[in-house]
């Protein structure tokens, strides 16, 4: 159940990415998780509940008292209830926000002027049980089959925002027929680059995936894990950054500098068709994952969601894709050691035949359309895996590295 859900007095919901935990609302000394989510009201709400309860009356759903380990935890009379506020040891990191919470203005400037009509509005939710359903490449989940309607629509651009780009071969048909019925349409990706990603091992497979990417004439982006956004998006930063130097003092832990990591899922279609919700565009929100969102009809609001997207996407925030200018030397693959650019950009890459790199605007260059000549003497070649030059990311890079060398293995697992 990948399912985001948050319905109150059942009469306003939200959908969107976020968990709830502290990565998620800018709070963590480590990876900060950048989200997005569609606060709706009016007669849709009725499917979202009836979503909900569809999921809590589930045959496979079990209270968690019941749990086994939870039981167990529980007989043995260590178990700490947390019934108030206090209960649960919070610092002052949320005293703001309570206190904003309880004023009316701040309500009305955040949540309730931000309201606007739509033309449409569909909450899209895959039914509880889809595992047992759609356990074979060539089943698609009731939320993939939705999606992938919208997609062969597009007319003019197709824009995605995923944490994960990992498509599956019927995605991949999509986005290359697309471009065949019209060469001047817009394909447009964005996701996280290796230093935003929280998962090395999905990136690799999407590094594997890089040529398929571009024949099918699809746009890369890579979120940079520190944008030129990043204190934007990250207000209390400095806090952030003393705590982690704290808990390196204090506990021995080491944590990384406050970053990060698109977490996001949106697709915009035609500046007229946004859908935002849990759905990240990969085999398992296809195959396994139930998923929900909102598909929503309307020009005002879809140019909303892409303005946000095309943000992420400057070069000052995000690294765009490429094929490389110079693939490695023949002398590099005979001596079977990796490049210069491998070792000090990034992982160490077991498999020497890499055609794609990450590519950095020069300061003062204009922006050029990637892999024309023109782009080549405009951006900086970052390599294989931007953003992977930090030492903390050892293990991250090791990791990543045998993946992509063995993801002809790994993709169909994922």
């Amino acid at each position: 159940m990948h399912n985001k859900l948050f319905i109150v007095d059942h009469a306003v919901a939200i959908t969107g990415g976020r968990n709830i935990e502290n990565t998620y609302y800018a709070q963590s000394t480590g990876i900060n998780f950048k989200d997005r989510d569609v606060l709706f009201t009016g007669p849709v709400v009725t499917y979202a509940i009836r979503s909900f309860q569809e999921y809590w009356d589930f045959e496979q759903t079990e209270r968690t008292e019941r749990l086994t380990d939870v039981r167990r935890v529980i007989r043995s009379g260590k178990f700490r209830r947390r019934e108030t506020r206090d209960d649960f040891d919070l610092d002052d990191r949320f005293d703001q926000v309570s206190r904003e919470a309880d004023d009316p203005q701040v309500v009305e400037q955040r949540l309730v002027a931000r309201l606007s009509p739509v033309g449409k509005a569909l909450f899209l939710a895959d039914p509880p049980g889809k595992e047992t359903r759609a356990y074979t490449a060539w089943r698609r989940g009731t939320i993939a089959r939705q999606l992938e309607t919208m997609m062969k629509s597009a007319q003019h651009s197709l824009v995605l925002q995923t944490p994960y780009l990992v498509l599956d071969g019927g995605m991949l048909k999509i986005f290359k027929a697309l471009r065949q019925e019209n060469p001047q349409i817009q394909l447009l990706a964005s996701s996280n680059s290796f230093g935003a990603t929280d998962n090395p091992v999905v990136y690799a497979a999407g590094v594997k995936m890089r040529r398929a990417y571009f024949r099918a004439g699809i746009d890369l982006f890579e979120y940079r894990q520190e944008p030129a956004v990043l204190r934007e998006q990250l207000p209390d930063y400095e806090a952030l950054l003393r705590r982690g130097t704290s808990r390196v003092l204090n506990l021995g832990v080491q944590d990384s500098r406050p970053f990060l990591c698109i977490h996001a899922k949106a697709m915009v279609i035609d500046e007229r068709v946004a859908f935002v919700g849990s759905y990240n565009f990969d085999p398992r929100s296809i195959q396994f994952n139930t998923e929900l969102g909102l598909l929503v009809h309307d020009p005002a609001f879809a140019a909303k969601v892409l303005q946000s997207v095309l943000t992420d996407v400057r070069p000052e925030n995000s690294w765009v894709l490429a094929k490389r200018k110079t693939p490695r030397t023949g002398e590099e693959i005979s001596r079977g050691m990796p490049s210069d650019e491998s070792v000090t950009r990034g992982a160490l890459d077991l498999w020497p035949f890499r055609h794609t790199s990450g590519y950095a605007l020069k300061e003062g260059h204009p922006v050029q359309v990637p892999g024309t000549p023109p782009f080549y003497s405009s951006y900086e070649d970052v390599g294989t895996f931007p953003g992977a030059g930090d030492e903390e990311l050892a293990m991250k890079k090791i990791m990543a590295a045998l993946a992509t060398t063995l993801s002809g293995l790994v993709v169909p697992l994922l």
